[in-house]
């Protein structure tokens, strides 16, 4: 529904088949309600994205210092929150850390960090395979994603919960 993620009808058009991963992209995206009954069920498809538990099963968290926050995902404006720096910046906790595992805009972040006084509590890791290394030195996953977010299935999300992580996230 949003730049950069647009399914246009020329899309569904072309795809043999397209496949929606949330309610919301199948009932209200304008590509997929212009077809008919007939046509959307012959051309659509609508499956929730399956979460790869595995990965996080037996995960135990590790002692570590302070009170730590992480952020698994895409690292930019059209995901994360504009005032992600800001905001993290002012929160009055001791010795809070942000990990953030991810790649996209980390330079201009921690430009933003060095603005607010505050990098010495964010840790930029780029791109993490394996997102067990981060979420065993978690107290609490932040995820504030961006209003007009193109956010799906947001499997991450899923897996820290399945992990005993407490997250907290705007309702975009």
């Amino acid at each position: 529904m949003n730049v950069p993620q647009v399914i246009n009808p020329e899309l569904i058009d072309y795809a043999d088949v397209t496949v929606a991963t949330n309610p919301t992209t199948y009932d209200v995206v304008p590509a997929f309600n212009r077809l008919s009954n007939a046509d959307k069920q012959l051309k659509t498809a609508m499956i929730v994205d399956p979460a790869d538990f595995e990965r996080v099963s037996g995960i135990t968290p590790k002692e570590h210092e302070g009170f730590n926050v992480g952020y698994i995902g895409t690292v930019h404006h059209y995901k994360l929150h504009p005032n992600f720096v800001r905001m993290s910046s002012g929160i009055e906790v001791p010795n809070i850390r942000f990990l953030v595992g991810g790649s996209g805009i980390e330079r201009e972040l921690i430009l933003q960090a060095k603005l607010f006084k505050s990098e010495n509590r964010f840790s930029f890791l780029g791109h993490v395979e394996d997102i067990s290394s981060i979420i065993e030195q978690l107290d609490v996953y932040g995820y504030p994603l961006c209003e007009d977010t193109y956010a799906s299935g947001e499997l991450n999300l899923q897996e820290v919960m399945h992990a005993g992580i407490p997250p907290v996230v705007f309702p975009y």
